[in-house]
């Protein structure tokens, strides 16, 4: 029954990454795609999070218990495991995509080493809050915040180290001239 530390950067976090997610879906509905569609997987896999949500907000409402846990700490645990879902769903095509092609031409590296920065940081401030209160649940008792940490540097150091592998030896190439204002 330990508290669970939550810092006003961890909700400040949390808001500016449901901000920058709404702005991502407006462009998304905004911008000219061309042929491109959403295709039945992504649509699937969306359907299937929202019912979650929609389970899982219906259940912290009537009051019941999620996971074991009180209602709305149950649900935000829930969004937790959907998060570390869906950051799976969202790095898995891409580090295969990078592997076939053998290439990360396409995306820059440096959006890489931002969220890789933030991932390390992250753990960083956990460690410091174990190390500050000698107690551990700052670690084990936000799996969610452990989890996306973990995962974050793993596929940012998979994506870097393609990055290093497939563009070693090769030279830039310019293909756009430059702006001329």
């Amino acid at each position: 029954s330990t508290t669970i530390p939550v810092a006003l950067n961890d909700v400040g976090f949390s808001c500016h990454a449901v901000l920058m997610v709404c702005f991502q879906i407006i462009q998304l509905c905004t911008h000219e795609r061309g042929n491109q569609r959403i295709t039945f997987t992504a649509t699937m896999i969306l359907a299937v999070a929202v019912l979650f949500i929609l389970v899982n907000l219906s259940i912290a409402l009537s009051g019941k218990s999620i996971f074991g846990m009180q209602d709305w700490l149950g649900f935000i645990t829930a969004m937790n495991h959907l998060q570390l879902a869906m950051t799976f769903i969202k790095y898995s095509p891409q580090a295969y995509y990078n592997w076939k092609r053998k290439s990360t031409e396409g995306w820059s590296v440096w959006g890489i080493v931002l969220d890789l920065t933030g991932g390390v940081f992250n753990l960083l401030q956990i460690l410091v809050l174990c190390w500050n209160a000698s107690d551990m649940t700052p670690l084990t008792g936000d799996a969610g915040k452990l989890g996306l940490s973990v995962e974050t540097l793993f596929f940012d150091t998979l994506f870097i180290l393609q990055h290093l592998a497939y563009t070693k030896g090769k030279g830039r190439k310019e293909k756009y001239e430059p702006l001329q204002f």
